[in-house]
């Protein structure tokens, strides 16, 4: 039987003649060159793979990057919030103890120490509140307090 060629396909010839041997060379270099180029297209496919994944990888890891970002800024606010919020309540607190701001932190704790004896010493010299004569129409309480404090250790008063 004799093989019946593929439409397309040349039978080899024989590779007595030089033009044909120059062609068969030609085509073996032509050969080898689509290999090359068939491999380094390969090769470039795979490049081109990997570059997407490290892309996708790269995306995915900024992803989660923004949002990190963006709840540190959200805590970030809050606290931010808080900080504004107790710095309110502390000028409040300076302006109703009547400080205005002029004490440093350890000076304010003390201030405020000592306004606290005093306030006892207030009161227990009132008597804790419960002498309902313990101020006169019009007079400060601070003035009432002073006199009482006085009447009670006898001294007179140099008013």
């Amino acid at each position: 039987m004799i093989p019946i060629p593929s439409p397309g396909m040349e039978p080899p010839r024989p590779s007595g003649c030089p033009s044909c041997a120059a062609a068969e060379a030609q085509c073996d270099r032509m050969a080898q060159q689509i290999r090359q180029l068939e491999s380094a297209l390969a090769l470039e496919a795979r490049a081109r793979v990997a570059a997407a994944e490290m892309a996708h990888e790269a995306k995915l890891a900024l992803d989660e990057a923004l949002g990190s970002i963006q709840s540190l800024e959200a805590r970030l606010e809050a606290e931010a919030r808080t900080t504004r919020s107790l710095l309110s309540y502390l000028a409040d607190l300076r302006f109703a103890l009547g400080d205005d701001g002029r004490r440093m932190q350890d000076e304010l704790l003390d201030y405020c120490r000592e306004l606290r004896r005093n306030k006892d010493a207030i009161q227990a010299a009132l008597g804790n509140g419960a002498d309902e004569d313990a101020w006169r129409p019009g007079e400060h309480w601070a003035d009432a307090a002073a006199r009482k404090i006085r009447a009670a250790r006898g001294a007179q008063c140099t008013r």
